[in-house]
């Protein structure tokens, strides 16, 4: 895939960049060999089990970002905001929201998969179609 630009907050995608799609291996691909992306249940899981705290400004100049703690453990994510399956762009209030895709495709729609969202006030696991460009978290 080629950008118009190394700047993330201005780039788009040139060429037909969501044309592709890859439901035979949603739940690995983009990640490395070893690594995988949560599961729906892993996500919801993490959401119930963990103490969940928020920081930074939830501005597109002071990312937030969302830090689930268990025990000794923890993990952040920061709400870098999400593509645009039209046309690559950036979508609306970078730095407010966070979308992460998980690896299971929803039930009703096989063009749809589960995802985590969060912002400064809300926690859930919802879906959307898969061409939209949320981000991804690889585990092993």
């Amino acid at each position: 895939m080629a950008w118009t630009t190394t700047d993330p907050k201005s780039s788009t995608p040139s060429g037909s960049w969501n044309t592709s799609t890859h439901p035979s291996n949603w739940n690995t691909h983009p990640c490395p060999t070893g690594y995988r992306l949560p599961t729906k249940a892993e996500f919801e899981t993490l959401i119930n089990s963990s103490t969940v705290s928020r920081g930074g400004g939830w501005s597109s100049s002071d990312y937030g970002y969302i830090k689930f703690t268990s025990g000794s453990n923890s993990v952040e994510f920061p709400a870098v905001g999400w593509r645009n399956s039209s046309d690559g762009s950036l979508g609306s209030r970078v730095g407010a929201f966070g979308r992460y895709w998980s690896s299971v495709t929803y039930t009703s729609n096989a063009d749809n998969a589960y995802f985590m969202y969060f912002s400064s006030s809300n926690l859930l696991v919802d879906s959307n179609n898969k061409q939209v460009g949320f981000s991804v978290r690889c585990v092993r």
